[in-house]
């Protein structure tokens, strides 16, 4: 075949075009794991931006995001991992001086020092003197979920990519489907542990995939720690 008939077989086929400029260079294969990870923080942070939580002044609808604010509050304050509430957790004056704050032992650590870190770091302390105003912080912590969401994606690439060596286009499917998984985009917006288990939960599976590859002790410690 000459080369002119390479040539108008190349521009007749989008797809092989696209792939021969693409091609698997490190650089192009960059540039589109960035996008798709925009593409899935832009789809987890719409209805987040769109359609705030007001439910409950922000607190939202689940019973269950009580208790790990109250958790998150008391870590932060420096109580201890206690679910006892002095009222300033939704605002409240602190009244009672004799309060016991009691060691909480029905939910798991991990969650309510993820809250507790997003207080700190980007929680607004005026924000927190009233239960009108609280849903600032609340939002924020929906704005991490989002952001920890879409690295979710990266880790489904990464966990393609060791299963399937060489398998990019593959492994970027798996990530773009996954940035529109709308089961895991709906909890982005819940005060749940869901969003922070995903991420854990991945990445647990990425490093024994990784140990089963490599058989090193080394990352068998990584996935063990991860699970636990």
């Amino acid at each position: 075949m000459s080369s002119g008939s390479r040539s108008e077989e190349t521009v007749q086929h989008p797809a092989l075009m696209c792939k021969i400029i693409w091609g698997s260079g490190p650089f192009a294969r960059t540039v589109l794991l960035t996008m798709v990870f925009l593409v899935a923080l832009g789809v987890n942070l719409y209805p987040t931006i769109h359609s705030p939580v007001r439910f409950r002044n922000g607190l939202g609808p689940f019973g269950d995001s009580f208790l790990y604010h109250k958790l998150a509050y008391n870590l932060y304050e420096g109580h201890g991992f206690s679910g006892t509430d002095d009222g300033r957790a939704f605002g409240a004056p602190h009244t009672d001086k004799t309060l016991v704050y009691e060691p909480a032992v029905t939910r798991g650590p991990v969650y309510p020092f993820f809250l507790c870190t997003v207080y700190k770091l980007f929680g607004s302390r005026e924000a927190m003197a009233s239960f009108e105003t609280w849903h600032i912080n609340w939002d924020r912590v929906r704005v991490v979920q989002c952001v920890l969401n879409a690295a979710t994606g990266l880790l489904v690439y990464c966990m393609v990519r060791l299963i399937w060596a060489g398998s990019f286009w593959p492994a970027l499917t798996a990530a773009l489907l996954y940035a529109f998984c709308f089961y895991n985009v709906f909890y982005t917006k819940a005060l749940l542990s869901e969003s922070v288990t995903t991420f854990i939960l991945t990445g647990f599976i990425l490093l024994g995939v990784r140990a089963l590859k490599t058989n090193k002790v080394l990352w068998w410690l990584a996935a063990g720690g991860c699970s636990g």
